[in-house]
């Protein structure tokens, strides 16, 4: 059978004991030691690896085709800012970015807008 489950009112007393046998303690102790240690070791063999990554930019770039250019900087910021468009500073982004071309723009503007606290908390 078990243990059945029971509800505990504020006037119920109770028997708690904690494990206290030293091979216990100690075997559980060096095995959350071992544990953590193998989380470190592997936590430091992918942190030191190189991470290559490629953004296929297409279906984004096509998603915006449409939008003229002097509503492109409030499109992108819609669909990625819950918040006021007035949280991000549009002569503040166009100063930071490569504004050469159409997609150069597209993707500064919304690199720009990703790594900031509104996007990454919202």
């Amino acid at each position: 059978m078990g243990i059945e489950p029971e509800i505990f009112f504020y006037d119920k007393e109770f028997m708690a004991q904690a494990k206290v046998s030293g091979a216990d303690l100690d075997s559980d102790f060096a095995a959350a030691q071992r544990t953590q240690e193998l989380i470190n070791e592997n936590y430091l063999k992918l942190a030191s690896q190189r991470v290559n990554a490629t953004v296929n930019w297409d279906p984004y770039l096509r998603l915006l085709d449409g939008v003229p250019q002097e509503k492109l900087f409030d499109q992108i910021v819609a669909l990625h800012i819950n918040t006021n468009k007035f949280a991000v500073h549009k002569d503040l982004v166009e100063s930071k970015i490569n504004m050469a071309n159409r997609d150069l723009y597209i993707k500064g503007v919304t690199t720009f807008i990703m790594s900031t606290p509104d996007y990454q908390l919202g």
